[in-house]
C-alpha cells in the first residue's frame, strides 16, 4: 500500500513541490467523486494520466493541458520540493526511492 495515499494530499503535494492549485483540485475531486475516479477528469487530464501513469501526479485541468502541450516545463512546475529525489519518481516501480521518500516525508512532518 502506498504510504502517501494515506496522508493528507495537500501536505503530500507540498512535500513534492506540486502547485497548490493541483493539490487543491485533487483533494476536491476526491471528496466529490472518491479517490481513484477517472470518469470525471478532463480529456487533458486523462491524456496526461495515460502518458505518465505511475509518477504520482494528477495536475489540475489547466496544468495538465500546459504540460501536455509542452507549454510548461516540469522545472517551472515543481517548486520548493522538499523530497530530494528528482521528479518524476515512479513510486510503483522503485521500492528503494519510495522508501527513501517515505522516510524523508515523516522526518519533514515531525519538523514542520
Amino acid at each position: 500500500m502506498c504510504v502517501f495515499c494515506e496522508q493528507d494530499p495537500k501536505v503530500v503535494g507540498e512535500f513534492f513541490g506540486y502547485p497548490k492549485c493541483c493539490s487543491g483540485w485533487f483533494v476536491n475531486h476526491a471528496r466529490k467523486y472518491g479517490g481513484g475516479d477517472v470518469e470525471h477528469l478532463t480529456q487533458d487530464q486523462l491524456d496526461f494520466w495515460a502518458a505518465t501513469e505511475g509518477i504520482g501526479l494528477m495536475p489540475c485541468p489547466q496544468h495538465a493541458k500546459e504540460l501536455l502541450e509542452n507549454k510548461l516545463d516540469y522545472s517551472k512546475f515543481i517548486k520548493n520540493r522538499v523530497c530530494n529525489i528528482e521528479f518524476p519518481m515512479v513510486m510503483d516501480h522503485d521500492i528503494v526511492a519510495t522508501s527513501i521518500a517515505e522516510k524523508q516525508y515523516f522526518e519533514w512532518l515531525k519538523n514542520k
